[in-house]
C-alpha cells in the first residue's frame, strides 16, 4: 500500500502520466579520413590528322632482270627506260674541290653558292632490290661522295630523299631520261629549305598538259612498249607578270613564254616547252617582285623544269647552260646576282668536259 501511495504522488507532482523521453544518441563521431587516392586521369586528347603514308625507301618498280636488255648507256625495261650509273671516285672529288673553291671565292662578293646534283629515275624510281641488281652503289652514296671535301661556303641541296618519298607518283618519265616537272617541284622545294625561303604551293600555279611525248630512250630505241603507252608531259606556269627571254652566245635574244605550248609540235618536242629548250642565257623576269633580286642557274637541262619556281623568290632568274662557255664574269658585271646554284644530273656532274667548263669560268675566267 505504502508503495502505491508514493507512486501516485509521485505523479501527481509530475503533472500526470507521461512517456518517459528518448534517450539522446550519441553523436557518431566522424571518421578520421585516409589520406585521399589521387587517380591519375588520362586528359582526353584530341587525334591528330592521319598524315600521308611515306613509302619505304624499298618501295619502287620491279622486274625480273632477265626482262632487261642494256642498248648504249640504257637499260630498258618494256615501256621503260632507265641510265646506267656508276660513280666516278675521282670525278666526284673534283668536281667537290671545283665548287667549294668557286664558293669560297664569290662568297668574298657576299654571293651565296648551292649545288644541286640529280639522281635520275633509276635511283628513284627502281626498288631497292631491283637497282642493287644493276648498279655498284646506291645514289644517295654517290651523292654524297660528291662533297667529301666541301668547303663550307658550298651549300649541298639533297633531294634523294624527298624524291624517294615521292616515287609512287609521276615524278620521272619512262620513255625520257628527264623528271617531270612534278619531280623538279619536290627538287625546289628542298632548294627553298636550303636557302631560306618558303615555297609557293603547287596550287598556285596553272597547269598545262601536253601528249602524247616519246622522249629520248624512245628516240635511241624505238619499240611497241613505249609506243602504245608514250608519256605526257604536265607543266606549271608559274603566276606574276613574268617575260622570258633567250641568248645566244652572241647576238640578239628572242622573246617567248617561261613555258610553251609545244602541243602539236611533235611527240618527241614536248620537253622543249620549258624554257623553250636549251640556250646559251635564258633571262626570265618577274615584274611583280619589285626588288632586284636574281639568281644564276649554271645547269644542264635538268634544270629547265625547275627554273620557273625561282620566279616566285627573285625578280631575275638567269639560266646558263654549262655546254656553253659560261662567261661568269660578264654576268656578274651586269647583273646583282645574289645567289649561284649549279644544279646538275648525277652522270653529267662527274663529266670531265662540265667539269673543265665549271673550272675554266668559275676560276679562271669567273
Amino acid at each position: 500500500i505504502l508503495f502505491v501511495l508514493c507512486s501516485l504522488l509521485c505523479l501527481a507532482a509530475c503533472g500526470g502520466a507521461s512517456k518517459a523521453p528518448e534517450p539522446t544518441p550519441e553523436p557518431t563521431p566522424e571518421p578520421t579520413p585516409e589520406a585521399a587516392i589521387e587517380l591519375e586521369v588520362t586528359p582526353e586528347v584530341t587525334p591528330e590528322p592521319t598524315p600521308e603514308p611515306t613509302p619505304d625507301p624499298g618501295d619502287g618498280v620491279s622486274f625480273a632482270k632477265a626482262e632487261s636488255r642494256t642498248i648504249g648507256a640504257s637499260v630498258y625495261f618494256g615501256d621503260s627506260g632507265y641510265e646506267i650509273y656508276a660513280l666516278g671516285a675521282v670525278a666526284a672529288k673534283t668536281y667537290s674541290q671545283t665548287l667549294s673553291k668557286a664558293a669560297d671565292k664569290y662568297a668574298e662578293q657576299g654571293i651565296r653558292f648551292f649545288s644541286m646534283i640529280c639522281p635520275n629515275s633509276g635511283g628513284i624510281v627502281l626498288s631497292n632490290d631491283m637497282y642493287d641488281q644493276l648498279y655498284s652503289i646506291r645514289q644517295d652514296e654517290a651523292v654524297k661522295a660528291f662533297y667529301v671535301e666541301k668547303s663550307d661556303n658550298l651549300i649541298p641541296v639533297f633531294i634523294y630523299d624527298t624524291l624517294r618519298a615521292h616515287n609512287t607518283e609521276y615524278v620521272y618519265f619512262r620513255t625520257d631520261h628527264h623528271w617531270t616537272a612534278l619531280g623538279a617541284y619536290y627538287a625546289y622545294t628542298e632548294f627553298c629549305r636550303s636557302a631560306g625561303l618558303e615555297p609557293v604551293p603547287l596550287s598556285s600555279y596553272t597547269e598545262m598538259t601536253m601528249d602524247p611525248f616519246l622522249g629520248s630512250y624512245y628516240q635511241h630505241n624505238p619499240n611497241k612498249d613505249m609506243q602504245n603507252n608514250p608519256d605526257t608531259v604536265i607543266a606549271y606556269v608559274p603566276p606574276g607578270d613574268i617575260s622570258c627571254m633567250s641568248y645566244p652566245v652572241a647576238g640578239s635574244g628572242s622573246a617567248h613564254d617561261v613555258i610553251v605550248d609545244k602541243r602539236g609540235d611533235g611527240s618527241e618536242r614536248q620537253y622543249l616547252c620549258f624554257l623553250n629548250g636549251d640556250h646559251y642565257l635564258t633571262e626570265i623576269t618577274n615584274n611583280s617582285i619589285e626588288d632586284d633580286s636574281c639568281i644564276l642557274v649554271v645547269k644542264d637541262s635538268y634544270a629547265n623544269p625547275f627554273a620557273p619556281y625561282l620566279t616566285q623568290h627573285y625578280h631575275t632568274v638567269l639560266v646558263m647552260d654549262w655546254h656553253y662557255e659560261l662567261r661568269i664574269r660578264e654576268i656578274l658585271k651586269n647583273y646583282p646576282v645574289d645567289d649561284i646554284l649549279v644544279l646538275t644530273e648525277l652522270v653529267q656532274a662527274q663529266g670531265n668536259d662540265m667539269l673543265n667548263r665549271l673550272y675554266g669560268d668559275f676560276l679562271l675566267r669567273g
